[in-house]
């Protein structure tokens, strides 16, 4: 998943934490003893990024508050989240590691690539690994979960078409599996608001029969 979604996710998570105590909150991450600095959730959720309690790839912590405070809902919208992230970030692992193992050096061939396709500013020293070089694109804004279409090109250009129709199949099932989502969505907003309606529907009927009688 992206960094968009990511950060939705935070935002979502952050509005429900403000309906809880602070203090327990304080307690629970064991900031307690920096509550003078933290005034809300807010500022909570940013000392916990800051320390590392939580990363992009790394949501254990926040699973454990939700879990703890009985959010049952944000910590299954979290969790999906996560298996998303991990399909993703295995893609990237598999490319990656196709990459290094072939017997032709692709690492140049892919770093020239880049530096004339896009402005990422880096040293060939920092980047070990295509793998890294694929992280600090994110970063950069020039790789995501929907934006794929940059190493496809990559791949294009140094003749590895089998990576290419391995993103293309990745993408098939996300695709699938999003179309999926959005019609349970559908039905079940069509089913709250239909609900809804009967309720009232029923209300009216008892209060002209009441009338009636």
């Amino acid at each position: 998943m992206s960094y968009v979604a990511y950060k939705s996710l935070l935002s979502d998570i952050r509005r429900q934490l403000e309906l809880h105590d602070h203090q327990q909150l304080l307690e629970m991450c064991g900031l307690d003893d920096e509550a003078a600095n933290i005034h809300d959730t807010r500022s909570l959720m940013r000392r916990l990024e800051e320390k590392k309690r939580f990363t992009i790839d790394e949501l254990g912590d926040l699973e454990e508050v939700l879990e703890s405070l009985e959010e049952f809902s944000l910590l299954g919208k979290l969790k999906k989240f996560e298996s998303k992230r991990k399909e993703y970030n295995d893609l990237l692992e598999k490319i990656s590691g196709a990459l290094n193992d072939d017997e032709r050096n692709h690492m140049e061939q892919v770093i020239n690539i880049v530096k004339r396709e896009t402005s990422v500013d880096f040293s060939r020293e920092n980047i070990p690994s295509i793998l890294t070089l694929f992280q600090k694109l994110q970063k950069h804004g020039s790789l995501g979960f929907r934006r794929l279409n940059f190493v496809k090109r990559i791949l294009t250009e140094i003749d590895k078409e089998d990576l290419v129709r391995e993103i293309e199949d990745y993408e098939k099932r996300r695709n699938k599996k999003d179309a999926s989502e959005r019609r349970k969505a559908e039905w079940y907003s069509w089913g709250k608001s239909f609900a809804r309606k009967v309720k009232g529907g029923s209300s009216l009927n008892l209060v002209f029969c009441t009338t009636l009688f």
